[in-house]
């Protein structure tokens, strides 16, 4: 279930919308990071698109809106079966920058494996305090398409 607010409920009732899309992985092994610092963005939009946000040199807009797509988790406490979820998303590696910061992060010690990654929605316009988590979890497999 999605936690809104109400300037995101009020955009959300407009007819015209310009929704963005962002991933945010958090460098940091399963364990406590600092924000500004293990983080990264990657998102449908430029960063001057949301106002208050404080990383703007962390922010890159290159994800794909079309490639988010995700499975849910179900559980069956009576027969003990249960199933996890999953959840995909591509990144345009534009000039090499994603392979840079992501070598960067490896030699750093911090793979992009069990890092966190968070989906999060608002609309253009919106300030980032307004944004709505739409999705997290740990990182377990990491590819690249040509």
């Amino acid at each position: 279930m999605l936690t809104t607010n109400s300037n995101y409920e009020l955009k959300n009732a407009a007819l015209a919308k310009n929704p963005v899309y962002v991933a945010e992985i958090f460098f940091n092994n399963g364990n406590s990071g600092t924000d500004g610092t293990n983080d990264i963005y990657f998102a449908t939009c430029d960063v001057n698109e949301i106002t208050g946000f404080a990383h703007t040199d962390r922010w890159f807009p290159f994800l794909k809106s079309d490639s988010i797509s995700s499975m849910s988790q179900t559980v069956d406490p009576i027969n003990g079966v249960s199933s996890v979820g999953n959840l995909s998303l591509s990144i345009t590696d534009y000039n090499g920058m994603v392979s840079d910061i992501i070598k960067a992060a490896d030699t750093a010690g911090h793979g992009l494996r069990r890092q966190r990654l968070s989906i999060i929605m608002l609309y253009k316009g919106m300030d980032w305090a307004d944004r709505v988590l739409c999705a997290r979890c740990r990182s377990t497999t990491c590819g690249s398409r040509r």
